[in-house]
């Protein structure tokens, strides 16, 4: 009698456990949808994107400057968009973004989207003028950049060769009289011993 009591006894808790098992498993909160991120980096800026995703509470977005390191958190809040600052040109940085949930004190977390952007530099506006057999370039600091590479030729189409490389933001170029000449600048710098470049300026063409 007793093991028939028993056996009942054993029938009827592990039922009340399954049915307590799956009723934890229906209430439980679903992960929120992935935001897929994009963005672009510029000088010492990036600007980044995420997909906005429906009914989250929020966005955390998490930075690194080794893809197997430790990640920082660096934004959270509720906007798809953020920038991130005092970026180094040639210097790769580790994204990663997830969507959350708030259920009570605690936070529910989607999957993460990854990128990974390294920062480049705008390109150098040129202007010039000219006076008696002498060309003088100009243009703006580019932020980050550490030294100019000017370029030369004598028509538009080039080839165009490297006359200097300076530290300045402008040159002075000797040239004969009645000489026509086309000039080309980028910014630059030096990571590691490696020359990081960015985009050739416009062309100015001067005439002495």
């Amino acid at each position: 009698m007793r093991s028939k009591i028993a056996q009942s006894l054993m029938v009827i808790s592990l039922s009340f456990g399954f049915f307590f098992s799956t009723g934890v498993t229906a209430f439980a909160a679903a992960s929120p949808d992935v935001p897929q991120i994009s963005g672009q980096a510029t000088n010492n800026t990036a600007t980044v994107t995420f997909r906005s995703v429906t009914k989250v509470s929020g966005y955390e977005l998490s930075m690194s400057l080794d893809i197997n390191g430790t990640y920082k958190v660096v934004y959270l809040g509720t906007k798809t968009s953020t920038t991130i600052k005092a970026l180094s040109v040639g210097t790769p940085i580790y994204l990663k973004v997830r969507s959350y949930v708030n259920s009570g004190s605690k936070k529910t977390y989607s999957d993460y989207s990854s990128l990974s952007l390294t920062p480049e530099f705008s390109a150098v506006v040129l202007t010039g003028k000219t006076s008696k057999g002498t060309n003088t370039l100009m243009w703006a600091k580019v932020v980050g950049a550490t030294s100019y590479e000017i370029s030369s030729s004598s028509s538009y189409a080039g080839p165009y060769k490297v006359i200097s490389a300076v530290n300045t933001t402008s040159y002075v170029s000797k040239v004969g009289l009645r000489q026509s000449t086309y000039y080309k600048v980028r910014a630059f710098t030096t990571v590691n011993k490696v020359k990081f470049f960015g985009p050739s300026s416009n062309v100015v063409y001067l005439k002495s």
